[in-house]
Parts: structure tokens; C-alpha cells; sequence
């Protein structure tokens, strides 16, 4: 057994193919992440917007409750009647409490809170007493926290300064009311939850003013890939400044996708090096055939001869560049999109090659279904690159007869790249299978662009492709084939196949 020869035009394919997929990768990873940062800066600034107004709505709660101090002149009668009408709408609140002087009096719910009773917000030892101190000192509702309280529980305070007028004293300060949040569920209605599902895992973290140290408050997903890009943040809440950051999930090699079209890629590759080398050595078995055509004296032979050439001259018309160059354009696409039928795209891909290659072995006419079948897969292919635009119709009424290879394909490929690809809008090709008492007919009809039939002998690929489909036609079996075609309404081909012969 002798070593088939690997041609170094058929390296030079793989290589150049393979060099074109991986820039086809890098785009298409490279714009992903581009769609992706875009989606992290609309989140991060929808839910750095919520988070804001969502806390400092809750925190707000801290003025009515000033607000009933100043109306009593320090003094709030039925405290925890008033409180459970404050804080029914939010059940994020954890207590609302009355601190005269900073020393906490009364607090809602007292059965939960009471730990609380008594505490100075101002003594040193108190774990937020900066916070109250700046409330006072500022006048301003201060943001405390988050932190672990007396209860034990997380959570996020709110300290609001009071003044009131006195008989000797204008804005006096009266003390401190305060609201304090469950945390983390002080952010459930912020929507950040929503993340995970658009794919995106985020931080919220703060410089603790503490131990100045960098505190994690929330977190969702994994932790932050330091080779993951992400978008962050300021999140500024009364005087606490939070850090915000989103990042995606997963990183580029971690989508399926990737992978996907990695792989369509490179078994795109392997065959578009293995159509170069076998359509090397097509031309080298048409260089042989032709030298051993001086040589053959039988009639017969000699008429085989020139038929097995008239295929390879049709096969050596149909692998064009641009269709393959399309159809990896397609693929690629669809791995994007659709990654079940990009599979099945590159399957119709490697059928129709296949197909291609064994009709050199098919010396005797074959069945019109399997014709057909190889027919089907090329215009499957052509619906992957054309999309909408290519419509394709079957009326299969009569089979069971036979016929040269190749011979209805060629047909079809004009009407699709010189019929419907020439209209603006695309079109409809419409193949049909009929007989009558003596013979079978093909017809293969396209609402293209149409065109004079005199321009057709002026290309010499299209000519020769249609004058050897004729020949093989009437040589082999008796069959005619008659092409009608009008400028701006479409061609007609229609391939007929006498009974009497077959």
C-alpha cells in the first residue's frame, strides 16, 4: 500500500483557513465582551439608581418619627401604636426607636429590641457611635452600618438629629431617632437579585471607618475573576460612600458557544484543506485521462472517458471559493446564534463535499432520489447563507427512474446564485419531479432576475457546466435538457428522460 501524497497547497489551505477562523473567533469573542460591558454599564447605573433611592426611602422613616417629636415638644404619647403605623409598609425595617440625649428610650417592637433600652449612642465603646456623633454635629440624616447589632443581626442604620424650641432655648438638640434595616434584605427590592439572571455576578463592599479596612456587604454568584473585566461604581447614601461591582458569571472560555465555534471552525478547516487536495487531485486524474486517451482505441472506452471528464469538469465548476467562504460565514454565524443548527449547517456541509466526491466513483446512472438528496443538502446550504431571502419549493410526484450524477444539481445552482441572487429581495427556487405515458420530467424553475439566453454562451464556466449536463443527458440515457428564461421574471430549466430508454 502506497502513502497518499499530502499536497503543499493543501497545507497552505488548512493554514490560511485556519488563520481566518481564529480572527473569526477573536471578532466574535471581542464583540461579545463589548455587548457585555455595555449590559453591565446599563445595569450598574439601573441599579446603582435603586439602590439609593430604595435605602434612603426606607431611612427616611427617620423624619416622621422627628416629626411626631417636635409636634409633641419631646414628648411622643402611644409610641408603639404610632411606630407600627410608620413601618407597616416596609417590612425591611428591623426597629424604629426614640433617643432623648442619645440614650435610647423607647424602641418598636420592644419584644425584639429591648436589648437596646438604655444604650448611649454617643459612648465610645458603642460599635456606630461616629455616625451619631457626625448626625448631631451635621444636622444631617447619617447612614450607619452595616453591622452586627445587640441582637445579633445585621444591620443598617439610620440616625436623624432632633431640635426643638424651649422656653429658653430656639433649636435646641433634643436627641437622636433612628431607624434600623435588616441586611442584606434592606436590598431585596433594589433588583440587583435580578443580575444572576442576565448573567452577571456582582460586589458591594465599603471602606469599613472602623478599622479602615475593605468590608464585602453583599455578594452574588462566585467571587470576582481577577482576568474577568467588570464595571464598578460609587454608590454615594447620605454620608457613606459604597462601591459597586458588576462582572460577568462566566468568562469567554467558559461559554458553550466558544467552544462550538472553535470546533466548527477547525472542522471547517480539515475540510476545506480535504476539498483542495481532492480538487488537486482531480485535476491530476483529468492530466492522466487525457494522456491515456491517446492510448485507448475502443469506442466505448473512449466515450466513458470523455464522460468521467465531463463530471470532473462539472465538479471542478461547482467548488467555487465563495460558496465555501460563505458557508463558514454562516456557520460562524449561527454559532452565535443558533448552536443546534449550526451543527446540523456543517453536517449539510460535509454531506454535500461528501456527495460531490462520490459521484466520480458513480460511472452508471443513479436513482433521481439520490440525486435529489444531494440536490436537498447543497440547498440547505444555500439557505444558511442566504437566509429569508431563499425560498425553496418540492413537488416530488413521479421517482423511481435513473440518471446521470450531477446532472439536476448544476441546474439548481444556477437558479440560486444567478436567479434569486441577483434579485433584490431573493425569491423562490421550485424543483418538480413529474412523467406522463413516456417520459419523466424535471423541472427546476426560479422568480429570479432572469436573464437573456444569448448571455449565457458568453460565460464560459456556466456554458460548459450546462453543455455537459446535455451530453451526459442524451448519451446516457436519451434526455434533453431546455432552458427559458426572461429578464426580470425568472428561468424555467426542464430536464426530460424518455420511459422507452430506461
Amino acid at each position: 500500500m502506497t502513502n497518499k501524497k499530502i499536497y503543499g497547497e493543501t497545507i497552505i489551505s488548512f493554514l490560511s483557513s485556519l488563520l481566518l477562523s481564529s480572527f473569526l473567533i477573536i471578532y466574535t469573542v471581542e464583540y461579545k465582551m463589548n455587548v457585555e460591558a455595555l449590559q453591565m454599564e446599563q445595569h450598574i447605573l439601573e441599579s446603582s439608581y435603586r439602590i439609593h433611592e430604595d435605602i434612603s426611602k426606607k431611612l427616611y422613616k427617620t423624619k416622621a418619627l422627628a416629626a411626631l417629636v417636635i409636634q409633641g415638644d419631646g414628648v411622643v404619647d402611644n409610641f408603639q401604636q404610632i411606630a407600627a403605623v410608620i413601618t407597616a409598609d416596609e417590612p425591611a425595617i428591623a426597629n424604629v426607636l426614640l433617643a432623648p440625649g442619645g440614650i435610647v428610650t423607647d424602641v418598636y417592637p420592644i419584644e425584639e429590641s429591648r436589648a437596646v433600652l438604655g444604650l448611649n449612642f454617643f459612648d465610645e465603646s458603642f460599635v456606630g457611635n461616629r455616625e451619631a456623633i457626625l448626625a448631631r454635629d451635621t444636622g444631617e440624616l447619617v447612614m450607619a452600618g452595616p453591622f452586627i447589632a445587640l441582637q445579633g443581626f445585621w444591620r443598617l442604620l439610620g440616625r436623624y438629629p432632633v431640635y426643638i424650641d424651649t422656653e429658653t432655648e430656639k433649636n435646641k438638640f433634643w436627641g437622636l431617632v433612628s431607624v434600623a434595616l435588616n441586611f442584606p434584605q434592606a436590598l431585596e427590592n433594589t433588583g440587583i437579585s435580578m443580575l444572576e439572571h442576565h448573567g452577571f455576578s456582582y460586589d458591594l463592599w465599603r471602606i469599613n471607618p472602623d478599622t479602615g479596612e475593605q468590608q464585602i456587604i453583599a455578594r452574588a454568584g462566585k467571587y470576582h475573576d481577577i482576568n474577568a473585566s467588570y464595571v464598578e461604581r460609587v454608590v454615594k447614601i447620605h454620608n457613606a460612600e459604597w462601591y459597586f461591582r458588576i462582572f460577568p458569571l462566566r468568562l469567554w472560555y467558559e461559554h458553550s458557544e466558544t467552544w462550538i465555534l472553535i470546533i466548527a471552525c477547525f472542522c471547517i478547516s480539515v475540510l476545506i484543506a480535504f476539498l483542495f487536495q481532492h480538487n488537486i487531485e482531480l485535476k491530476v486524474l483529468k492530466n492522466d485521462l487525457l494522456i491515456a486517451n491517446n492510448f485507448l482505441k475502443n469506442e466505448t472506452a473512449a466515450k466513458e472517458l470523455e464522460l468521467t471528464e465531463n463530471k470532473i469538469a462539472i465538479m471542478l465548476t461547482q467548488i467555487q471559493p465563495h460558496f465555501l467562504f460563505n458557508a463558514l460565514s454562516a456557520i460562524a454565524m449561527l454559532c452565535d446564534e443558533d448552536s443546534a443548527k449550526a451543527k446540523k449547517t456543517i453536517a449539510d456541509f460535509s454531506l454535500y463535499l461528501r456527495n460531490n466526491m462520490d459521484s466520480l466513483n458513480d460511472k452508471k446512472l443513479i436513482s433521481v432520489e439520490k440525486e435529489l438528496n444531494h440536490v436537498k443538502g447543497y440547498l440547505e446550504l444555500e439557505k444558511a447563507i442566504y437566509g429569508d431571502s431563499l425560498n425553496v419549493v418540492y413537488y416530488i410526484e413521479a421517482g423511481g427512474f435513473l440518471l446521470p450524477p450531477l446532472t439536476i444539481q448544476p441546474i439548481t445552482e444556477n437558479a440560486v446564485k444567478h436567479g434569486i441572487g441577483k434579485k433584490e429581495g431573493g425569491g423562490t427556487v421550485t424543483l418538480s419531479v413529474r412523467e406522463n405515458d413516456h417520459e419523466f420530467f424535471i423541472i427546476i424553475s426560479d422568480d429570479g432576475a432572469g436573464y437573456d439566453t444569448e448571455s449565457l454562451y458568453q460565460d464560459e464556466r456556466k456554458r460548459i457546466g450546462i453543455e455537459n449536463v446535455r451530453r451526459r443527458l442524451k448519451e446516457q440515457c436519451g434526455g434533453t435538457l431546455e432552458i427559458t428564461s426572461e429578464a426580470g421574471k425568472g428561468t424555467t430549466a426542464v430536464i426530460t428522460i424518455p420511459k422507452a430508454i430506461l
